[in-house]
């Protein structure tokens, strides 16, 4: 592997950390201690690496991030018994996070992505999640029906989510759930933030409007301001 390789993957991990904390690059470096930002932006155009003090700092804050794995790359990003789903699934992480407490980070609404959601959901159960978090923060979202099959998870089959209303009323478009879903009782939080946009905002809308979840943390980006209650307008 060249040095170029390896002062990218260096980056890409920190980068993953940034991400699942839904901070910016200024913000992390406070929250961890950094006086300053430059040291992470270094990193990021491969003049440094990511030193031991620096995970230090960061597993200090963070402890479910994995000190080894931010140094070295190997293992998981989080530790205990959390699960990395398939490369490239937009469910890079799934995992028990307390007793009963299921979490799924959900980072990207990319095809086929309902699956892994489907299955990181199933596989919580099995481990005795009576509780789940959903993270959408970061997530600036993609495939809309995949939106569609990942809210058929937690409500019951047949139940409207999403409503597109055109200026022509040919273009009106309504979504319905398909499926049957996983669980329709479990108490369900969402955690979102001002990068949460667009399939993301519809699927912690819907849930907020059919009283099957909480959302927690900032506003959301914006894109899809008039779908709450799962609806959309088209311009």
């Amino acid at each position: 592997m060249s040095d170029n390789t390896l002062r990218s993957e260096k980056w890409r991990r920190l980068e993953r950390v940034i991400k699942w904390t839904g901070l910016s690059i200024n913000s992390f470096a406070l929250t961890i201690g950094l006086k300053r930002s430059e040291n992470l932006y270094q990193i990021k155009k491969g003049n440094n690496g990511i030193s031991r003090d620096l995970a230090e700092l960061i597993t200090a804050k963070y402890p479910s991030v994995s000190k080894g794995w931010l140094l070295t790359g190997e293992g998981e990003m989080l530790i205990g018994n959390k699960t990395v789903a398939g490369s490239g699934s937009g469910i890079p992480y799934y995992g028990m996070i307390a007793d009963g407490v299921g979490y799924i980070l959900h980072d990207d609404f990319t095809e086929e992505c309902s699956l892994d959601m489907r299955r990181a959901l199933v596989e919580l159960k099995k481990q005795g999640a009576t509780s789940l978090i959903i993270d959408l923060r970061g997530n600036g979202g993609g495939i809309l029906q995949e939106a569609v099959k990942i809210l058929s998870l937690l409500v019951p089959k047949g139940t409207e989510v999403v409503s597109m209303k055109g200026r022509i009323g040919e273009l009106d478009e309504t979504f319905t759930t398909q499926t049957d879903p996983i669980d329709t009782r479990m108490p369900v939080v969402v955690l979102v933030n001002s990068q949460s946009a667009s399939a993301a905002e519809i699927v912690s809308g819907a849930l907020q409007d059919l009283d099957r979840a909480v959302l927690l943390g900032q506003r959301t980006f914006g894109r899809s301001e008039e779908r709450r209650v799962g609806k959309a307008c088209r311009s």
